[in-house]
């Protein structure tokens, strides 16, 4: 499967989390059917909610992120991505109705739904593919120490690597950049760090990070 078709199946998955979060929070928020309440607010709300934070998501690149290496640190930052979405489908849709008709509460239920769902699955998919949660405790990689390394194989072994510096108190290690030796995972994220390019790209890479 191509990084497009995994992105446009990861955009797709987050699309249906969005609105099932939306009717959800309505649902929740009203203790009955929404349709009952407002059919207007069902049907172009949820669209709206929907594409809001598609637009969102793909602003921000979630799309990207390497499932089988979902940490908490990418739930924060779904979190982040979540609460944009909301705030953005409020002042739009203060700008079309003036937010009649919809019930004020159920926009932050609506955020935590969204980033359970979501971050949910990432998560969940992580602990079968490990069969266990010691993985899911890993921040977003950070840059530090003084030595550049760009690591080779956007694989378990990288990403125990980068684990083990992000776990470490000190560290020499600044990690710039992942190369896929099977060129499968280019331009996916690891912990917040970019698979570059795949082996055959190393000498254009490098060439690349050397002039930033």
């Amino acid at each position: 499967m191509t990084i497009i078709r995994r992105s446009a199946v990861i955009l797709l998955h987050d699309g249906v989390m969005a609105a099932a979060a939306f009717l959800l929070a309505l649902a929740l928020r009203l203790g009955g059917n929404p349709y009952d309440y407002s059919p207007d607010l069902v049907i172009s709300g949820t669209a709206l909610f929907t594409l809001v934070s598609l637009a969102v998501f793909v602003a921000m690149r979630l799309y990207l992120a390497v499932w089988r290496y979902a940490s908490i640190g990418e739930v924060f930052q779904i979190a982040r991505a979540a609460g944009l979405a909301v705030l953005l489908y409020v002042l739009c849709l203060f700008f079309i109705t003036r937010l009649e008709a919809m019930p004020r509460s159920a926009l932050p239920i609506a955020w935590i739904l969204l980033v359970a769902l979501m971050g949910g699955s990432r998560l969940a998919y992580r602990v079968y593919k490990d069969r266990g949660v010691r993985g899911l405790f890993t921040p977003p990689a950070v840059k530090r120490g003084l030595i550049p390394v760009m690591l080779v194989g956007a694989s378990d072994g990288a990403e125990l690597f980068i684990r083990a510096m992000i776990g470490g108190l000190r560290t020499p290690y600044r990690i710039v950049g992942l190369i896929d030796d099977k060129g499968t995972r280019v331009g996916r994220r690891i912990h917040g760090l970019t698979v570059l390019g795949s082996a055959e790209d190393l000498a254009i890479v490098y060439e690349r990070l050397r002039a930033a």
